[in-house]
């Protein structure tokens, strides 16, 4: 398991681990942290981490390392909404806020193949 405080440090492991996958262009030198959201250790000995880079913090990257390779998945967070990548050790959950109650919710396998999708609109109480 990486060591969450140790931002700076995993900022350029995960560069390096990341190399060469889609997730590279979210390593600005500029602002090198990488802040660990959540990190699950995997029945096979793999590893689950998802983690936002930089100064803005939009932009969370999410990875599974195993013994078959690097699975990557990037995810933005918008205006009123949100975005939210964890797993439970079985399936990742990836979860889009859109604002306003709506939101997708999108269950993948361990290598980021789409498992199910949902949509739900939850309005919520504005009055007492």
């Amino acid at each position: 398991m990486y060591d969450i405080k140790a931002v700076r440090e995993n900022f350029n492991t995960f560069r390096k681990l990341l190399s060469g996958t889609d997730a590279e262009k979210h390593f600005d030198e500029k602002y090198a942290f990488a802040y660990i959201e959540c990190q699950k250790e995997l029945p096979d000995g793999g590893i689950f981490v998802s983690f936002q880079t930089g100064y803005n913090r939009d932009t969370v990257v999410s990875f599974v390392k195993d013994n078959t390779g690097i699975y990557v998945k990037t995810g933005y967070r918008r205006n009123y909404g949100g975005y939210n990548c964890s797993c439970d050790g079985e399936k990742i959950t990836e979860i889009h806020n859109y604002g306003f109650g709506s939101k997708e919710i999108i269950r993948y396998n361990l290598n980021f193949r789409k498992l199910s999708s949902e949509q739900k609109q939850e309005y919520g109480c504005c009055c007492g």
